[in-house]
């Protein structure tokens, strides 16, 4: 191990209506010590979806540079239509206790430059709109309910 980068998500997030969607602020950068080091990427989210979905992570060299892959990259499209890497438990009444999604997988950008790694959520498009996802939070939480904190674990880990 050379480094450890990790972010505590405190804040309440939502999004609705948006399909493949950053889930701000559920993103972390590291800048590698060496360009042939992996990168162990740990996330744990805490959250309310409305519908049925799965997380993605995205990865940019440079943020915010154009160049970008989905992780990992050896799952895209294998098999066919693979699209996420945890699912979005489906709850159709936003009301209940929040669920948890744990995301890890290895990564190896072969760069010095920053790394910067960022949630994603995507819902099943079905036609119809008012899909809506909380982060670290439930509908009912006022502030002193039901309320979470979310967090998200980088190590370098060098060959």
């Amino acid at each position: 191990m050379v480094q450890v980068e990790h972010v505590h998500v405190h804040e309440y997030w939502s999004s609705s209506n948006w399909n493949y969607t950053y889930v701000e602020p559920m993103w972390i950068t590291i800048k590698p010590k060496f360009a042939n080091s992996k990168m162990l990427v740990q996330m744990m989210i805490n959250y309310e979806g409305y519908h049925n979905g799965v997380f993605r992570v995205r990865r940019s060299i440079d943020y915010p540079a154009t160049y970008y892959h989905l992780m990992p990259q050896e799952a895209w499209n294998q098999p066919g239509n693979t699209d996420g890497l945890a699912v979005n438990s489906y709850d159709d009444d936003t009301l209940t206790t929040m669920h948890n999604a744990n995301i890890s997988f290895v990564d190896w950008p072969k760069t010095c430059e920053a790394v910067t790694y960022r949630l994603m959520w995507k819902y099943s498009t079905d036609g119809s709109t008012g899909k809506v996802f909380y982060l670290n939070r439930t509908l009912r939480d006022a502030g002193s309910d039901e309320h979470a904190i979310s967090s998200i674990i980088v190590t370098e880990i060098a060959q």
